[in-house]
Parts: structure tokens; sequence; C-alpha cells
């Protein structure tokens, strides 16, 4: 019984980070926007 409460409080705790994940996104901030064709790659 008690293998079953851990299973699932790790699946619940999965979820809520999942959730987390797709909340916040890749954290850029602002409109996203494809960059021109016509821009030079930046080389140091």
């Amino acid at each position: 019984m008690r293998q079953i409460k851990t299973q699932r409080l790790f699946l619940i705790l999965l979820a809520v980070i999942a959730m987390a994940g797709v909340v916040t996104g890749c954290g850029k901030k602002g409109p996203l926007y494809l960059p021109d064709k016509t821009q030079q790659p930046y080389a140091p």
C-alpha cells in the first residue's frame, strides 16, 4: 500500500514539474519572431 502512495506522489510531482516547465517556456522576453534572411551571421 505504501508503494502505491509513493508512486502516486512521484507522478504528481513529475506532473507539477512538467507544468512549471511549460508555463515558464524558454525564458525569452518579448514577442517571438523569425530573423531576417538578409542578416549576416555574427562572427567574432
